[in-house]
């Protein structure tokens, strides 16, 4: 007997169009000589497996997609309110470095241990969570103004953690400060302009 050779094979079923994948054994049965006697081929449909293999990679690309080319920061936490990843826009926001400071950094340095609580309780049946979220504690003690989302994070349908997404909305809250300021200043100078007529 000789060693097993395996063979990965991707057929079309012509009828259905459909991708078939297959796994083709085959073993040389031989006699002492060396000549073969016999092959014993098998061939084993192994399709869903192969599905399940591209809906998986499928469904982590999809998450490195949505962190990684994310306009907002993207940080990942567990149920004990433990940062377990973030993407680049986090760190710029947060001015902590992914790697070495903001994984395993509890989220309550960042925006509060009673909005972390309320995020890990209450986040599933409530969507009033996220709006209450208005600051991130950034290094250096300053505070920067943002707007949240919060998803929760399923796997084997079990809520294992969120995300909580930031989008720093402190230069839009600058320009519509200055815009009201601009609007309020044209507005005294026609009721003054008006009165002088």
């Amino acid at each position: 007997m000789l060693p097993l050779e395996l063979l990965l094979l991707q057929l079309m079923d012509l009828s259905s169009h459909k991708i078939l994948w297959a796994l083709l054994s085959i073993r040389a049965f031989r006699y002492e000589a060396g000549k073969p006697l016999y092959y014993l081929l098998q061939l084993s449909d192994i399709s869903s497996q192969k599905e399940s293999e591209q809906k998986l990679q499928e469904s982590v690309e999809r998450y490195t997609s949505l962190k990684k080319y994310n306009h907002d920061a993207v940080i990942s936490l567990n149920l004990q309110g433990r940062i377990i990843n973030a993407n680049n826009m986090a760190e710029k926001l947060t001015r902590y470095n992914v790697q070495s400071e903001l994984i395993g950094m509890e989220l309550a340095y960042l925006i509060g241990q009673a909005n972390v609580t309320r995020i890990i309780e209450d986040a599933l049946h409530d969507n009033r969570v996220e709006q209450d979220i208005t600051f991130l504690m950034i290094k250096g003690g300053k505070t920067v103004e943002v707007l949240t989302s919060i998803a929760p994070i399923f796997v084997n349908r079990q809520n294992i953690g969120f995300y909580l997404i930031c989008k720093d909305i402190t230069e839009q809250k600058q320009l519509l400060i200055a815009k009201e300021t601009t609007e309020n200043t044209n507005k005294a100078k026609s009721e003054f302009l008006s009165q002088q007529h």
